[in-house]
């Protein structure tokens, strides 16, 4: 926790979608329990299921800002002439700050806000849906803020760009075999994977 740098595994390949049930099967089996025992959050995007997985193996549960910042940015739109546009960017404006805020008062003010602002005609149902998950899951986004001894990333951000890097290769072989080879040595050829840990500062 007192570094910037992530322990990778050699990679694994499973048949289907990614699911739950495929992260459960590859935790259970093929991370050592040395290993496994000193862990104490899962950082993840949000799939489904993440939850139920984090608490299966008795870790806390950190979901990635990114992801969710992501999701917004695509319906916010850019245009003010844009049917909604003044309730869309608040709701935007209000969840990063509600990732950052650092104090109880201004949490609530902003949970509120965004309750009141989802709840009107002008914002799309899929916005009101994402910020009906952040207020559920408001703890899981805010693990890195209230547990700051833990040094967490508040992003999936290292594993995104490794895996942008070994998707860029899987049109240069031909067999899952070949595939996992290739991505082993793109993985071992890294000196390092740096996962910056998350630094907040007061409002």
């Amino acid at each position: 926790v007192d570094r910037n740098e992530a322990g990778i595994f050699n990679p694994g390949l499973l048949p289907g979608k990614e699911s739950a049930a495929a992260w459960q099967e590859i935790i259970a089996t093929r991370i050592p329990p040395s290993v496994k025992n000193r862990i104490v959050a899962l950082v993840s995007d949000g799939i489904a299921g993440d939850k139920g997985l984090a608490k299966q193996f008795g870790w806390h549960h950190q979901r990635c800002h990114f992801h969710l910042l992501k999701e917004l940015e695509k319906r916010r739109g850019k245009r003010k002439q844009l049917s909604g546009w003044t309730v869309r960017e608040q709701i935007y404006q209000d969840v990063r700050a509600l990732l950052r805020a650092r104090t109880l008062k201004r949490t609530i003010r902003l949970v509120r806000r965004l309750k009141h602002s989802s709840l009107r005609k002008e914002c799309p149902r899929k916005i009101r849906m994402i910020v009906n998950d952040l207020i559920e899951n408001l703890s899981a986004f805010r693990l890195s803020a209230t547990r700051p001894e833990w040094n967490l990333p508040n992003t999936t951000g290292v594993m995104e760009s490794l895996g942008n890097v070994i998707r860029a290769g899987v049109g240069k072989v031909r067999t899952p075999d070949a595939l996992i080879r290739w991505a082993t040595a793109v993985i071992r050829s890294h000196p390092k994977f740096v996962c910056k840990r998350t630094k907040y500062q007061p409002n």
